[in-house]
């Protein structure tokens, strides 16, 4: 129930006219019509307040991070590792390419999160 969601719209938009998503229904929500949001947070909006505070929380306890297909350029977001870090907390990073953090973490593996993540479980 995203009425008004003009990001969420567009992509949707944009997906049945993609030939490659031509055969894939965007789904609407059975009250409104209007396209469903999915649960992302698009390209300059905001991370929901308290989804950002719980994670930063939790990069204050954990005993391990994992850091996973992030290019560890969008902020907030890209701080969470740091925490971390600073609290001596091992960090793995999970990425195909290197980061502007990866010297900072204690194990940086090269790898798409699928191939990775698949192998190490």
């Amino acid at each position: 129930m995203f009425a008004g969601d003009a990001a969420a719209a567009f992509a949707a938009r944009e997906a049945e006219r993609d030939d490659d998503f031509a055969a894939i229904d965007v789904p609407r929500c059975p009250h409104c019509g209007e396209y469903l949001r999915p649960d992302v947070v698009w390209f300059g909006e905001m991370l929901p307040t308290q989804t950002l505070d719980e994670a930063f929380a939790e990069a204050e306890r954990c005993d391990l991070f994992l850091s996973v297909g992030t290019s560890a350029l969008v902020q907030p977001a890209a701080s969470l590792p740091l925490v971390a870090v600073n609290r001596g907390v091992p960090v793995i990073e999970i990425n195909p390419a290197s980061t502007p953090i990866s010297d900072q973490m204690t194990l940086s593996i090269r790898g798409t999160a699928g191939e990775t993540l698949s192998a190490i479980l």
